[in-house]
Protein backbone atom coordinates (compact mmCIF):
# COMPACT_ATOMS: atom_id res chain seq x y z
CA UNK A 1 0.00 0.00 0.00
CA UNK A 2 1.05 3.18 -0.89
CA UNK A 3 -0.86 5.87 1.05
CA UNK A 4 0.14 9.05 -1.66
CA UNK A 5 -0.95 6.99 -4.49
CA UNK A 6 -3.30 4.43 -3.23
CA UNK A 7 -7.28 4.81 -5.01
CA UNK A 8 -8.87 3.62 -2.27
CA UNK A 9 -7.57 5.86 0.29
CA UNK A 10 -9.81 8.68 1.45
CA UNK A 11 -7.10 10.82 1.73
CA UNK A 12 -3.65 10.92 0.29
CA UNK A 13 -0.79 11.39 2.92
CA UNK A 14 3.24 10.66 3.00
CA UNK A 15 5.58 10.60 5.61
CA UNK A 16 6.60 14.39 4.76
CA UNK A 17 3.24 15.50 4.89
CA UNK A 18 1.16 13.59 7.11
CA UNK A 19 -2.36 15.54 7.00
CA UNK A 20 -4.60 12.95 5.25
CA UNK A 21 -3.42 10.34 7.68
CA UNK A 22 -6.30 11.54 10.26
CA UNK A 23 -8.85 11.41 7.72
CA UNK A 24 -8.67 7.77 6.81
CA UNK A 25 -8.28 7.04 10.54
CA UNK A 26 -11.81 8.42 10.82
CA UNK A 27 -13.15 6.50 7.98
CA UNK A 28 -11.58 3.82 9.31
CA UNK A 29 -13.43 4.10 12.69
CA UNK A 30 -16.56 4.55 10.76
CA UNK A 31 -16.30 1.75 8.16
CA UNK A 32 -16.42 -0.39 11.83
CA UNK A 33 -18.98 1.10 13.43
CA UNK A 34 -16.70 2.93 16.03
CA UNK A 35 -17.02 6.75 14.79
CA UNK A 36 -16.78 8.40 17.83
CA UNK A 37 -13.58 6.33 19.21
CA UNK A 38 -10.82 8.37 20.58
CA UNK A 39 -8.46 9.74 17.83
CA UNK A 40 -6.03 9.69 20.24
CA UNK A 41 -5.50 6.03 20.59
CA UNK A 42 -3.94 4.23 18.49
CA UNK A 43 -5.90 1.40 16.27
CA UNK A 44 -4.43 -1.90 16.06
CA UNK A 45 -5.61 -4.75 13.70
CA UNK A 46 -4.33 -8.52 13.97
CA UNK A 47 -4.75 -11.09 10.96
CA UNK A 48 -4.90 -14.04 13.25
CA UNK A 49 -7.10 -17.01 14.36
CA UNK A 50 -8.47 -17.32 17.60
CA UNK A 51 -6.73 -19.96 19.87
CA UNK A 52 -5.61 -19.53 23.53
CA UNK A 53 -2.28 -20.30 22.98
CA UNK A 54 -2.14 -16.37 21.14
CA UNK A 55 -3.06 -14.62 23.95
CA UNK A 56 -5.78 -12.54 22.67
CA UNK A 57 -7.15 -12.65 26.29
CA UNK A 58 -3.97 -10.83 27.33
CA UNK A 59 -4.99 -7.90 25.49
CA UNK A 60 -8.56 -7.39 26.84
CA UNK A 61 -7.23 -8.09 30.29
CA UNK A 62 -5.00 -4.95 30.08
CA UNK A 63 -6.54 -2.79 27.83
CA UNK A 64 -10.33 -3.54 28.31
CA UNK A 65 -12.27 -5.09 25.05
CA UNK A 66 -11.86 -4.68 21.52
CA UNK A 67 -14.17 -3.28 18.71
CA UNK A 68 -17.64 -1.57 19.39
Amino acid sequence: MEPQTDKFTVAKFSPEDRSGKAKCKQDLLATFAMPNADSKLPVIGIVSRFAAQKGFDLISQNHGPAGP
